[in-house]
């Protein structure tokens, strides 16, 4: 039995020493994708670190609207890397890190493969690793701090155990139970985490109804031990934040399920359901929907080919349950595939109905060709006119996403250090107010300001104006407001490809000139060549005239709205003293409105 245990557990080849350069390559892709600046890294990632680190909690008030209120777990060490590391180094260390999911699905398959399916070499489970990792939702996630991509490493960790040793769990062997706690442990660690990998907490446990256990109670008692293991991981990784959250909202998963648990803005609705299906057809045919618009469930271009082909096919084998079909056959699955099968479908019926959100998905995503692989087993098609379909559709699928199928959540080039904000003077923060007008990005900001500076966003919540009150009893000093300001990106993006243009020597003649204005043209560049010779250059990259905007006045309208918000709290801006102010993450620039407030009732 040892040496068949072995046998089972051993499936080196000679791809195997090879996977570890999938790290280094993610690691050093993160860095040719530069400096992440999405919208979540600016609005709270880097805020909820620096906030939990220096005891922000109760200083500051929804700075991050609702993200204030997200576990911190993943962003304090990101704020830590931004103290200490190099950004290049940061980028490549979570790049690398990504990198590590290539390695558990060419494991994951590499189990279920050899273990069941005669005829597959390695070079098919290479495939599917290689078209798991060219999906569009992790490698729009490849280096950034939005952490689906680091959970999914912990997610798809408890299915690299949990199937590895799924042969031994019914020989009643305490090894083999604590390779099962530890499946059940390491999906805890994910979802408290991040909420958002519920689902797969879920489906993990349902999906255990697949093990061949010899009765009920045997199955039941591992789903138990499972579940149990699963539960405390939620409490190791999550459990700290549910009892801040309680302790000052009464809710521990504040603001989420505010309608259930009534307690302090309790009357607050956050969940946001605009991605779900809205329709029992939209329900229905989601995987299909969402594969013709993106836009249905995601916020970022998502295209592919796996998820309706998956779709597809398990609706075939639902159908063969109940009558044959000309082209198919009722191919019999081991349970670990089934097991694999039942974890997708469950996982993702329940992202669908709690999320919708393309991003959310990462873990089981990179597994649906893995799942199409076994699937085709229903194809009555031999097998080597399995594989070269299977190979078509991996190859189309990819070159779908990767040319026009996956979009980034913002990049822009390296400096050092990453955050820089230009600050104005303030005598006394610790006794100071500074009211964030508006619902812009831009926690950020607040990490570059003295740590004992009250920051208090309005409009987080409804009929805060209490709180708003004992937050400004508290503080005698002057009150400030800040508010996004205007700034025309448009500029700093001509200018760095009319910097790439000068260096091609691209501008050296009129006729070069030329040849440039023609393919501006056809490609649509958001900019124009003006024909203008200076330092040997016979042009230059300038913007077109309907992206000229004048910035001083989009600020004075800045100003007009946000004084507007105040007013309806008693206070004004004093418009004398509005000033702007400049920032920077990356070379990406921002621009920021300082001005004084005073009460008008």
């Amino acid at each position: 039995m040892s040496l068949q245990i072995k046998g089972l557990l051993s499936h080196k080849n000679k791809y195997h020493y090879l996977l570890w350069l999938a790290p280094i390559f993610f690691g050093f892709w993160s860095i040719l994708l530069g400096q992440d600046r999405s919208f979540d890294l600016a609005s709270y990632h880097i805020y909820n670190g620096f906030s939990f680190l220096y005891h922000k909690f109760d200083i500051d008030f929804s700075v991050a609207l609702t993200q204030t209120y997200y576990n911190p777990i993943l962003d304090v060490p990101l704020y830590i890397f931004h103290l200490f590391l190099n950004p290049k180094c940061i980028a490549f260390f979570y790049g690398a890190l990504h990198g590590f999911n290539f390695i558990l699905v060419y494991k994951i398959s590499s189990f279920l493969l050899s273990r069941n399916v005669s005829h597959v070499s390695n070079k098919i489970i290479l495939l599917i690793s290689v078209a798991g990792s060219l999906t569009p939702s992790f490698l729009s996630g490849i280096g950034n701090s939005m952490g689906d991509n680091t959970t999914a490493f912990i997610c798809l960790s408890s299915l690299y155990v949990l199937l590895k040793y799924w042969p031994f769990f019914r020989l009643k062997d305490g090894k083999y139970y604590f390779f099962l706690i530890l499946s059940g442990l390491l999906m805890g660690l994910a979802v408290g985490t991040k909420l958002t990998n519920a689902p797969y907490g879920l489906a993990l446990c349902l999906s255990f109804l697949a093990y061949p256990a010899k009765n009920l109670a045997e199955k039941l008692k591992l789903i138990l031990i499972l579940s149990s293991a699963s539960f405390v991981g939620l409490l190791i990784t999550g459990g700290f934040w549910f009892v801040n959250l309680w302790e000052h909202f009464h809710n521990p998963f504040f603001p989420m399920f505010s309608n259930i648990f009534k307690g302090t803005l309790s009357s607050i609705d956050n969940v946001n359901n605009a991605w779900i299906p809205k329709t029992i057809i939209d329900t229905l045919f989601f995987p299909l929907f969402k594969s013709i618009g993106f836009h249905q469930v995601s916020d970022s271009q998502s295209r592919q080919l796996f998820w309706p082909i998956l779709y597809l096919l398990l609706l075939v084998k639902i159908f063969l349950k109940f009558k044959p079909l000309r082209f198919f056959n009722n191919y019999s699955f081991s349970s670990d595939q089934l097991f694999l099968l039942w974890f997708i479908s469950i996982s993702y019926i329940a992202w669908m109905f709690l999320f919708g959100i393309q991003r959310y998905l990462v873990a089981i995503e990179m597994l649906t060709p893995l799942a199409i692989f076994i699937l085709f087993n229903l194809i009555k098609f031999d097998h080597k006119k399995r594989y070269k379909v299977f190979k078509y559709l991996c190859f189309g699928s990819s070159l779908l996403t990767i040319f026009g199928g996956f979009g980034g959540w913002g990049h822009t080039q390296f400096t050092n250090p990453t955050f820089k904000v230009d600050r104005p003077i303030i005598a006394n923060p610790e006794n100071t107010l500074v009211l964030m007008t508006d619902k812009s990005p831009i926690a950020w900001l607040v990490t570059q300001f003295p740590k004992d500076l009250a920051f208090f966003r309005l409009n987080a919540f409804e009929d805060t104006d209490e709180i708003l009150e004992r937050y400004m009893k508290n503080k005698s000093g002057q009150m400030y407001a800040i508010f996004s300001g205007h700034y025309n990106w448009r500029i700093d993006n001509v200018k760095r490809w009319d910097g790439v243009l000068t260096n091609l020597k691209l501008k050296n003649s009129l006729a070069s000139c030329r040849r440039l204005n023609d393919f501006i043209e056809k490609v649509k560049f958001r900019g124009k060549v003006i024909f203008e010779e200076n330092d040997n250059e016979f042009c230059y990259l300038d913007l077109k005239p309907q992206d000229v905007i004048d910035v001083d006045q989009a600020n004075k309208e800045l100003i007009f709205i946000n004084n507007e918000n105040l007013s309806k709290h008693g206070l004004s801006l004093n418009q004398n003293t509005c000033n702007t102010y400049t920032a920077s993450i990356g070379k990406q620039h921002w621009s920021y409105i300082w001005c004084d407030i005073y009460k008008t009732k």
